[in-house]
């Protein structure tokens, strides 16, 4: 053997460790990640139950009785866990819902395109499903606005109110708040 096929067979060598140690982390990487979600489903139960929504399930947290049905609507990439000051102070003296769009907090992951069509018509078949009756009002913050709006005009006969949240920094640093409603 040459020198050069000595180099070659070594740099196969080489190459082919380092892609079973590749292999070896990408396979530690799938039992950990699957672990740990099967830890983190036992060590963190939902809030509020699982509804069964077209092919998945979709988690829905109601507190408090009574009408109007308060709807919270969480930013983008958020969960109802966004509304866990705000949402027992509403409980008092109305029903009060928030819950987790699909892919988000205890929901399953989704099926469809992330449209506000689509994210209002699961929202409102949720509802329905978890027998939360209207009239509602709905509250969003940031991402939850723009579906918050979606769905007024979906359920506009339904819906008494649309009120959204939204937060913005002034030039000088400083947080303020400014509420709307419809």
């Amino acid at each position: 053997m040459d020198a050069q096929g000595y180099r070659v067979r070594t740099a196969l060598m080489v190459l082919d460790a380092l892609l079973c140690a590749l292999a070896l982390l990408l396979v530690a990487g799938v039992v950990y990640q699957i672990t740990g979600a099967w830890r983190d489903r036992r060590r963190f139960p939902p809030l509020g139950r699982l509804v069964r929504i077209n092919e998945g399930q979709m988690h829905i947290h109601v507190t408090g009785e009574g009408t109007p049905t308060v709807v919270f609507e969480s930013g983008m990439g958020a969960s109802c866990l966004s509304w866990t000051l705000v949402q027992p102070r509403v409980a008092q003296f109305a029903r009060a819902v928030s819950y987790d769009r699909a892919g988000h907090g205890w929901s399953d992951p989704a099926r469809e395109p992330r449209t506000a069509h689509q994210i209002a018509q699961e929202l409102h078949t949720l509802l329905d499903a978890a027998g939360n009756p209207g009239p509602y009002v709905l509250v969003g913050h940031s991402f939850g606005g723009y579906v918050s709006q979606g769905s007024h005009t979906y359920i506009a006969m339904r819906s008494l109110a649309l009120c959204w949240w939204i937060r913005f920094t002034l030039p000088n640093g400083k947080i303020r708040p400014r509420s709307s409603r419809t």
